[in-house]
């Protein structure tokens, strides 16, 4: 209610459509602020042509307009986030407009936000307030799922790892009922808890029983191939003929950066670049960064913590074993280090093999469709791309770090999606951000 009557309360700036998304604040000591107190929504395409724009667009158009009262000084962040392609367009505008950014006392700035933060610039955060980061990942969930769950509306980690208990039993006759699976599911799902302010999942394990550990290791494993593979991919991006072709012309705006770099990174790394093609050809099209046999890892992983749950599943998963008669092939596999396991072909053992297909491929039915591991590359890596082209176009901020794994990125990538985490404050100092500010909007 307070934003509305701020917004009210200016005039003209009221009378522009995105006033109240992005209300102008007067400042106590002179000029005025525009908050972002929301979720940062991304553009929308109508069939008949019709756009409307994201927050992007929006946060230029309300800085213009609250220029209408006076000098701007300032953006105030409180939000958890949204569209990172909007997030990366708030930090350009911004930084063009040569405003600062700041973080009020009991504000948060989390997800895409912290990317939208990072344009100010000078870049103040309350050390009653903070600034959290998670994984890149394409395991996404409906941001409205705790309205919605259903048979149709499982978590991210739990429709793949709901597909996987239903590939186990048709692989190893494991015997677990299919349709009691759905039930626990749908019926976990149910009793979700949510964070009030966001609409978000309070944990990740939305829509999964604990009791099927499954899910756990599917959350674990693939946000863990995800993290690997975007720090890899980011350093490819950061390195090689990338870096020695990254020039910008004299006076480029963050803008102009931004898209340089963008449109270098598309060249050389896109899916049809030669680079690409040619990592995919040497990995019989199983993935362009991640070693051909990952899948098989992540695949006994699983399979071992199931047999260790279930009676049943470990003694189907013996007896396939037997049969196949490879277990000495599959012990000496198993003794290798897991970098090993990753790059060696293991022992063929086709029910094995077909479950660990279903990790690396996904599924192609068009009405549940699941992701493989080799769809998740190029989602990783458009999220590395998209932050460090951001940070080549504002060209200021420091990441702490070293050895090509800055900390603040490794810990992005190691947090896992919807499991937030806030960045500690010798950290954010370490990035030129302020942290002692105190009171609101100065």
């Amino acid at each position: 209610m307070a934003l509305l009557l701020a917004g009210a309360a200016l005039g003209a700036a009221a009378a522009e459509p995105n006033a109240e998304r992005f209300p102008c604040k007067p400042l106590k000591e002179g000029g005025w602020a525009v908050l972002a107190h929301n979720g940062i929504k991304g553009e929308i395409r109508y069939r008949d042509g019709r756009v409307e724009p994201g927050d992007g667009e929006l946060l230029k158009r309300a800085i213009n307009a609250c220029k209408r009262n006076g000098p701007v000084r300032l953006v105030d962040f409180s939000s958890p986030g949204g569209s990172v392609n909007e997030g990366v367009k708030m930090a350009l505008h911004i930084r063009e407009a040569g405003l600062d950014t700041q973080i009020s006392p009991g504000s948060y700035c989390t997800s895409a936000c912290t990317f939208a933060f990072l344009g100010g610039v000078n870049r103040a955060i309350s050390a009653a307030a903070s600034y959290n980061v998670h994984a890149f990942s394409s395991f996404m969930a409906d941001p409205q799922s705790c309205d919605t769950i259903g048979p149709g509306s499982l978590s991210a980690s739990g429709r793949p790892a709901l597909f996987y208990l239903i590939a186990l039993n048709t692989a190893l006759g494991a015997g677990m009922s299919e349709d009691a699976i759905t039930r626990a599911f749908t019926e976990y799902g149910k009793r979700a808890q949510c964070d009030p302010r966001s609409r978000m999942p309070a944990k990740f394990d939305l829509a999964i029983p604990m009791y099927l550990p499954v899910a756990t290791i599917f959350r674990k494993e693939l946000i863990r191939f995800e993290m690997e593979s975007a720090r890899n991919m980011l350093g490819l991006v950061s390195g090689n003929e990338f870096g020695n072709r990254l020039r910008h012309a004299p006076g480029a705006s963050p803008g102009q950066r931004y898209e340089r770099c963008t449109q270098l990174s598309a060249e050389i790394y896109g899916p049809n670049s030669k680079f690409m093609q040619e990592r995919l050809l040497t990995r019989d099209n199983v993935g362009a960064l991640f070693p051909r046999f990952e899948a098989h890892v992540i695949n006994m992983e699983i399979l071992d913590t199931l047999a260790a749950r279930f009676p049943e599943v470990k003694t189907r998963l013996e007896a396939v074993i037997r049969k196949s008669g490879q277990q000495q092939a599959l012990q000496q596999w198993r003794g290798l280090p897991v970098a090993r396991q990753a790059q060696t072909k293991p022992p063929a053992i086709p029910e094995i093999d077909q479950l660990a297909a279903f990790i690396r491929d996904g599924t192609e039915d068009p009405q549940l469709p699941i992701l493989g591991l080799k769809t998740l590359e190029p989602e990783s890596f458009s999220g590395a791309k998209q932050l460090f082209c951001l940070l080549e176009g504002l060209g200021d901020v420091r990441l702490p770090g070293n050895s090509g794994t800055p900390s603040y990125l490794d810990r992005m990538f190691s947090v896992s999606i919807l499991t937030t985490k806030s960045v500690d404050r010798q950290e954010l100092q370490a990035m030129d951000i302020i942290t002692d500010t105190e009171g609101g909007p100065r």
